[in-house]
């Protein structure tokens, strides 16, 4: 149902932003549209605005309904699930709806057009039933969100560095597992239940996610200032992070649970998991690719052409403190000593942990919405390119 709401949303896009553009024409000789096709797409634009406002009983405008549909993050995840034409199906079940409906608002468009006779014959039960999918089909649209991880299972995937536990844990749709997967290193709070239904959200996206430990087991951050001191240990010792994140990396390809191509694993983190994403790169693992998001981008050892293996993207926040100007530009110059594959994108206006629900700092570490989206559809995008089987 979450699939096939996903998909009825965009066809439902697509064809109304057809039907308008083409209205839209000039009569040019060049641009003229045939009478009848133009009488045919203006019918199913007023059938598409009906849908919105009639099938739900309710005045919704077709801007608020493709705003409900495709501004949220999780339907935008199955913009490429194809399939059938959801979208021709329910044209057929909406118009005797948009009949039963409007019937004190006869419209002479929708009276005199050929497709009228095809449904008007139609029994009231089947007025009902039409009636009834309708609202099915749109409501697993409007409501997919809420049921996006149902598929989705925890399960724990431990290594082990010099005789210490680290507890991971592989997120991934038991149903219908993906082919592209993540290592993904939380913030530095570490693994919590924030941090996991941050994960849960990129799994959604079309990935087996392995949540990375970085402090061990029995190290979990309470307080801020417990996360700065167990994220201080790990990134002075940047030979042990590295051996850890790659151990992590050894671990997700080894696991039995899902089937991993080593071509398409990836790895991302946020703000310290950023960080230790980018060392993961300049250790020299064979990775196609890794995303920081609002990461640290200073390191104890600077990547060379020899080492740097992965493609890098880096999605900072241009007023970021904790990641000043000067911290990027080493960064600028590393990645071009070292001739690397790599993109850095500085959000205006956004600061640190831009992807963070939780964060309400004003001018230092604080969500933003819009930058968190553009950034996961940087995200998509890249590993699209990059993760690809041979």
């Amino acid at each position: 149902m979450y699939r096939a709401g996903a998909l009825l949303a965009k066809q439902l896009k697509k064809s109304i932003q057809r039907s308008r553009s083409e209205l839209q024409y000039k009569d040019t000789r060049t641009q003229r549209r045939p009478r009848q096709h133009r009488k045919s797409q203006r019918f199913f634009l007023k059938l598409g605005t009906s849908i919105a406002e009639g099938c739900l009983g309710s005045r919704l405008q077709l801007r608020s309904l493709r705003g409900i549909l495709w501004e949220d993050l999780e339907l935008r995840r199955c913009r490429r699930v194809k399939g059938l034409r959801l979208f021709a199906v329910l044209r057929v079940f909406a118009l005797n709806s948009c009949f039963r409906s409007r019937t004190s608002e006869s419209s002479p468009e929708f009276d005199s057009h050929p497709r009228r006779q095809l449904y008007s014959s139609a029994v009231t039960s089947r007025r009902e039933i039409a009636m009834s999918w309708s609202r099915v089909l749109l409501s697993a649209a409007l409501f997919s969100s809420f049921s996006a991880h149902a598929a989705l299972v925890d399960k724990p995937l431990s290594f082990t560095v010099d005789d210490k536990e680290f507890a991971g844990v592989l997120i991934y749709d038991e149903a219908n597992a993906a082919a592209r997967s993540l290592l993904l290193v939380p913030n530095w709070l570490g693994i919590n239940e924030a941090n996991l239904e941050q994960a849960r959200l990129v799994a959604g996206r079309g990935y087996n996610v392995y949540v990375v430990d970085m402090y061990g087991a029995n190290d979990r951050p309470k307080t801020m200032q417990e996360a700065g001191a167990a994220a201080g240990a790990v990134k002075k010792d940047a030979v042990a992070m590295r051996l850890r994140i790659n151990t992590a990396l050894t671990t997700l390809l080894e696991q039995t649970d899902v089937k991993v191509n080593p071509k398409l694993v990836g790895a991302i983190g946020f703000c310290f998991g950023g960080t230790v994403a980018l060392e993961l790169a300049r250790s020299g693992a064979a990775v196609p690719g890794v995303v920081s998001f609002h990461g640290g981008l200073a390191t104890g050892k600077a990547a060379d052409s020899a080492s740097l293996l992965s493609k890098v993207l880096v999605l900072h926040g241009a007023d970021d403190p904790n990641v000043p100007p000067p911290e990027v530009h080493a960064f600028e110059s590393e990645m071009r000593s070292a001739k690397a594959d790599w993109q850095l994108v500085s959000f205006g206006g956004a600061v640190h942990s831009f992807t963070d629900v939780d964060a309400n700092t004003d001018g230092r570490s604080k969500y933003h919405p819009v930058v968190a989206k553009r950034a996961y559809e940087m995200m998509d995008d890249f590993f699209t390119e990059v993760l690809v089987a041979p």
